[in-house]
């Protein structure tokens, strides 16, 4: 169960390795305290929050290898040189030593399938939450609409307070005498 709010956090590492997951894969693996929600408002103040801590599984695969080391990279850890440079169970020469290192990790939720929210854990990459969206380049939105126009001709949807219009009522069962409950004043 989701123990945490979504938003970004401040942690630190208190443990790494690596570890098969059910599917055979191997997986990167942070263990970290959570030391505290960033204020969105202050993003250089922390909110208190309930201690805890948790860990955030990365597996490495063909597809998976570029965000892994775009999160090795957000958090740091740069030119190694061997993936074992990483595990302290197999302690080359040149271990990078990750425990103590305060980093920050956004919290999302994701649905399991028992049906309950759990927490989902990421590294925070540049760009989160209270950055400001950089201005795309008219040329570039242009492209979209060459490429992507025709599904636009469509129109939108409609919608009435952000959700979709409610279907038309069901009909009403006649009653004896042929007069529905629409037909009754009160």
């Amino acid at each position: 169960m989701a123990k945490y709010d979504i938003g970004r956090y401040e942690v630190e590492i208190t443990g790494q390795g690596f570890q098969k997951a059910s599917t055979g894969t191997l997986q990167l693996v942070l263990q970290f305290k959570v030391v505290g929600k960033i204020d969105p408002s202050d993003p250089n103040s922390l909110v208190a929050v309930m201690p805890g801590e948790r860990k955030f599984y990365k597996a490495i695969t063909a597809n998976t290898v570029d965000w892994v080391m775009d999160d090795l990279k957000a958090i740091g850890v740069e030119g190694f040189t061997s993936w074992a440079q990483l595990d302290p169970t197999i302690a080359p020469e040149g271990f990078i030593d990750l425990t103590g290192k305060h980093i920050d990790m956004m919290c999302g939720t994701r649905n399991g399938q028992d049906g309950k929210s759990y927490e989902d854990w990421s590294i925070a990459r540049e760009g989160g939450p209270g950055k400001p969206i950089e201005a795309a380049d008219k040329k570039d939105v242009a492209a979209l609409d060459r490429l992507f126009g025709k599904h636009l001709k469509k129109g939108p949807t409609p919608v009435a307070g952000g959700r979709r219009q409610p279907a038309a009522p069901a009909p009403q069962p006649v009653a004896a005498g042929g007069i529905t409950d629409h037909d009754v004043p009160f």
